[in-house]
């Protein structure tokens, strides 16, 4: 690449080749086609050299990788996730000792030193996280890489779809222009949408995040804002591509170089937007940003009137870094290297000029093109400025202004003033442009002031002409209305004429009348007074039938009470405390509990979860269909249960505990009543469905439901899973040859629950709790009421001793 440029400045040097070009037009473009001949040389640079394409995107995308802080965050989540496990291992192990063990001192000081590490590292993990979002926020390209931990779409939730495009305000390749730019509105408000073609290559979309991150980073009354930065995928003819968009506010006034025809602003206002820009440059060096391509068509101006405020436009291809003079020229289209060079500085253009600083652009490259903007402005010329010619430009410009205009076009950046400097310059700080600001700002505070005072009026004569429109409208429609309260008293003063005749001979009928209406009242009193003493009566009844109802329960229950503990209930028609051992007895009971049972399981059956199941997967059916019942009578596993269930409402007693009351949705009345259900060990009638071979199996072996038999890898380990909806024990359903499912109505003695809110495999017994016991059981939570439980459609129970769970009803039924 050197040899090359060498040889080319040895070519445009020749004095052979001058010779031949005598003209001094073909002399004045060689400078230029040197140029194009740097841009053609550079970019096939960037194609050849993979590594400093490389090299420059990481200098672009920003201060900080993302990459090293996900890391950091995946490690940190491994390590959560092995401190949960230990922690859970240790309080399984803390559960099993008992508790005068010496290892259980050991055991409990190892879960604090546990429970110690994992709130340290959550804390850290919520720090790096909140970095993580600080640096996306500050750097949007970044939002592909971590979008996985923020769960956010990228681009934001602008799309174009939700505008309305107006029209095109520029092409891309026309006049100069990089892009497309459109004028659309959203709902009320307009805007200006930049387009950025992120598929073509990877300078375009190092220009769209540049110019997003420093707009966005960028505040200033003279500088464009930028309202949001989305992208967008979208496929035209076939082709996917990638686009990306700036939405700014849409300023009415157009560009510097378009608003100074149209305005013809004097040379005070002139004055005051350079000034303006030059404010803007200030806070530009403030933020080390090198602008790259100050000119006219960069400046756009707020309003159509003299008193419009400039702003500074058009970041893509600017920079952060001081290096950029190669990638500058390289990103300036062929069409408009003519347009945009006229601004460049000399030491961008030619590497012999500029001393240390050839070939680097700087806040100093950006000053000179401002002082092209300024000659552009104050003279009307638009050319670029030679050495042999700025004397004559300059000569129609005031003398302040031709002496910070000089300044400002040195060859020698060192020469040139900085922004800072330059307003402080005599052209600045004459006190006509800065009694002309304070003018002008006391004319828009005072305009502001007399546009709220006309709105104001404006809006009372609003309110004044409605209430003499509703004024007018009350007045004639009271006249109406007093014409016909005449006509009114005219027909009333005849009526009563005629009313004072008829009044005479009612007289006597309306004494007759009264006397008829007191001896009805006499009657309608005796009568009033009979019904309020059969009333009483009544109530007396009810009260003495309430109250036989009361004994007779009671006497049920001390009956119940006083019977023996394993003593089957009163109710069992084939067994009783009499019944020989390995008595067990299945007797139908369909007459008399069929309804309520197909009442129960119609009533917990949630319709829209049925036919999703393990067993019922794809199955259409809408509810249940009860055919048969029979109780299950077995005195062996019925004393099994009985003194397991005394035992957990003994246990509650002894440690104090207030008695546990969980709300089932299988409760009805009729279960107090007529089943005589236990409140001191939390006892509670579920359903539990299974195989169509297996009901016989169960009822015959003499154990029930046997925990042993369960998988320990069910979501809670290796219990018996009870349910209070119809529709939950329906997935372990499955029908036999003739279409009949079966489930048991199983009496459960849940003691003490623990509510579950995650997997827990593995289980052979209920967790451990603070006291000096376990928990009885496990009641599985859904979202509906704890929000971070994992469970979605019905809760669980699970208790881990056979003897928790007598079968008492069994249940056929058929799917409809």
């Amino acid at each position: 690449m050197e040899q090359a440029l060498m040889c080319e400045e040895e070519v445009f040097t020749d004095p052979s080749l001058i010779e031949r070009f005598p003209s001094a037009r073909i002399n004045s473009l060689l400078p230029q086609v040197l140029s194009w001949i740097r841009i053609m040389l550079y970019r096939l640079e960037n194609v050849i050299n993979v590594d400093a394409v490389k090299a420059d995107l990481e200098e672009l995308q920003g201060l900080q990788d993302p990459e090293p802080l996900l890391e950091t965050r995946g490690e940190l989540m491994e390590r959560l996730d092995k401190l949960s496990d230990r922690y859970l291992t240790l309080a399984f192990n803390l559960s099993r000792t008992q508790i005068k063990d010496s290892p259980r001192g050991t055991i409990e000081k190892q879960m604090a030193f546990v429970r110690s590490n994992k709130n340290t590292t959550a804390r850290e993990l919520e720090k790096l996280e909140e970095k993580l979002w600080k640096l996306v926020q500050h750097y949007p390209e970044y939002l592909y890489q971590v979008k996985e931990v923020f769960d956010v779409e990228c681009g934001g939730h602008d799309r174009l779809d939700m505008f309305e495009v107006i029209g095109r305000l520029s092409q891309a390749g026309q006049q100069g222009a990089r892009h497309n730019v459109l004028h659309v509105k959203q709902e009320q408000d307009e805007f200006v949408i930049k387009v950025f073609s992120l598929s073509d290559n990877h300078r375009s979309r190092m220009h769209f995040l540049r110019e997003a991150r420093i707009l966005r980073r960028l505040k200033h009354p003279y500088i464009m804002s930028l309202c949001s930065a989305f992208t967008e995928e979208t496929s035209e003819h076939g082709l996917w591509e990638v686009r990306g968009y700036l939405k700014m506010p849409l300023l009415a006034g157009g560009s510097l170089r378009q608003w100074i025809p149209r305005v013809k602003p004097d040379d005070l206002h002139k004055q005051r937007v350079l000034m303006q820009v030059l404010q803007g440059l200030e806070h530009l060096r403030q933020n080390r940003i090198i602008h790259g391509d100050i000119k006219p068509d960069n400046i756009l101006m707020t309003s159509l009137d003299e008193h419009a405020e400039p702003k500074i436009a058009d970041f893509d291809v600017s920079k952060e870094q001081e290096d950029r003079a190669r990638d500058l020229v390289a990103t300036v289209t062929v069409t408009s290297v003519m347009g945009t060079l006229q601004y460049l500085a000399p030491e961008l253009l030619d590497p012999t000029k500029g001393g240390a600083n050839a070939g680097k652009a700087s806040h100093k490259s950006d000053m000179y093109a401002y002082g092209i903007v300024m000659l552009e402005v104050l003279t009307g010329t638009a050319q670029r400025v030679q050495s042999d010619t700025k004397t004559m430009l300059l000569a129609g410009v005031g003398a302040d202004a031709q002496s910070l205009i000089s300044k400002l076009l040195e060859e020698d950046p060192q020469q040139r003033p900085a922004s800072a400097e330059a307003l402080t310059h005599a052209y600045f700080t004459s006190s006509a442009i800065r009694n002309m600001a304070a003018r002008e700002r006391l004319q828009q505070e005072r305009q502001e002031q007399l546009d709220s005072e006309h709105a104001e009026l404006v809006k009372k004569q609003e309110m004044m002409t409605k209430l003499a429109t509703s004024i007018c409208v009350v007045g004639e429609s009271l006249r109406v209305h007093e014409r016909i309260l005449l006509e009114e008293q005219k027909k009333l003063l005849e009526e009563g004429k005629r009313l004072r005749s008829q009044d005479r001979k009612s007289k006597s009928e309306v004494q007759a009348m009264k006397r008829t209406v007191e001896e009805m009242k006499r009657k309608a009193t005796s009568q009033h007074r009979e019904l309020k003493e059969m009333q009483v009566a009544l109530q007396q009844r009810e009260a003495e039938h309430e109250q036989e109802r009361q004994s007779l329960m009671s006497e049920k229950l001390l009956i119940a009470n006083n019977r023996s503990v394993l003593d089957p209930p009163l109710y069992w028609q084939h067994v009783n405390a009499q019944s020989p051992s390995h008595t067990r007895v299945k007797v139908d009971v369909t007459p008399r509990w069929k309804e309520k049972m197909q009442e129960l399981l119609t009533s917990t059956c949630k319709e829209g979860f049925l036919g999703e199941g393990r067993n019922n997967r794809g199955c259409a059916h809408k509810g249940f269909q009860v055919v048969r019942v029979w109780r299950v009578e077995d005195k062996d596993l019925w004393s099994s249960y009985a003194l397991q269930r005394k035992s957990i409402g003994h246990a509650i007693v002894e440690e104090g505990e207030q008695h546990p009351t969980t709300s089932v949705s299988t409760w009805r009345d009729w279960m107090g009543e007529d089943l005589l259900v236990d409140q001191l060990s939390n006892e509670a009638f579920l359903l539990h469905g299974t195989k169509h071979d297996m009901p016989d199996v169960i009822i015959a072996s003499g154990y029930g439901l046997d925990e042993r038999v369960f998988s320990l890898q069910g979501h809670f380990g290796g219990g018996i899973y009870l349910a209070e909806n119809s529709s939950k024990s329906d997935e372990y359903c499955t029908p036999d040859a003739n279409g009949l499912c079966y489930m048991f109505l199983v009496r459960a003695a849940l003691g003490s629950p623990y509510e579950a809110t995650r997997s827990m495999k593995q289980l052979r017994r209920p967790p451990a709790r603070a006291g000096t016991r376990l928990y009885d059981s496990v009641l599985a939570v859904t979202k509906e009421t704890h929000p971070d439980a994992f469970l979605e459609r019905h809760r669980e129970f699970v208790v881990y001793d056979r003897r928790q769970a007598y079968p008492e009803f069994l249940i056929e039924l058929r799917r409809v």
